[in-house]
């Protein structure tokens, strides 16, 4: 079972090669990512709020993307997205 840093761009391609030469195939695909802005909606610019969609939103995308032919193989292929705001807590060390 591997877990991906969304930001490491060939992370999510790697993880998905890793899964399939160890499972053999994919039946679900977990996404779970989720960052928070440094501060409100007024603190912050848009350089800021990219990161954010682009860890929350797009990162899944991305791994999807790159799981789907192999999901597709599978008769009950299942996709569960998650994303939170629970990460705020750990901002400190986002830099």
């Amino acid at each position: 079972m591997s877990v991906l840093t969304l930001g490491m761009m060939p992370a999510y391609k790697l993880g998905v090669a890793s899964a399939l030469s160890q499972l053999g195939g994919l039946d679900v695909l977990v996404n779970c990512a989720g960052i928070g802005a440094k501060g409100g909606v007024c603190d912050n610019n848009d350089d800021e709020w990219h990161k954010v969609f682009d860890v929350n939103a797009v990162g899944m995308v991305r791994v999807i993307r790159a799981a789907l032919p192999a999901l597709l193989q599978s008769p009950a292929a299942s996709i569960v997205n998650v994303s939170l705001i629970a990460a705020t807590p750990c901002l400190g060390s986002r830099r």
